[in-house]
């Protein structure tokens, strides 16, 4: 568990919020038989910036899975 930030250094008016945001962040995973599974999650508001812009709330998703293979094969 830790913080995620959003911070306001985007460059092109199109693309950026122009909005300071943070959220909780937290990773869980389990390792078992060589495999390792788990996912990312984060949620971020923003908290501050420019007024003229819409408040942001996003969410990231990740899922994962990934073996280590056959460390005999080398």
């Amino acid at each position: 568990m830790g913080p995620a930030l959003l911070l306001p250094i985007g460059t092109n008016d199109f693309l950026t919020t122009k909005k300071f945001g943070m959220g909780p962040t937290a990773v869980a995973l389990k390792q078992s038989n060589g495999w390792t599974i788990g996912g990312l999650i984060n949620q971020v508001w923003s908290v501050a910036g420019n007024e003229d812009r819409p408040d942001v709330s996003q969410m990231f998703v990740q899922p994962f899975w990934c073996t280590i293979g056959r460390p005999e094969l080398g």
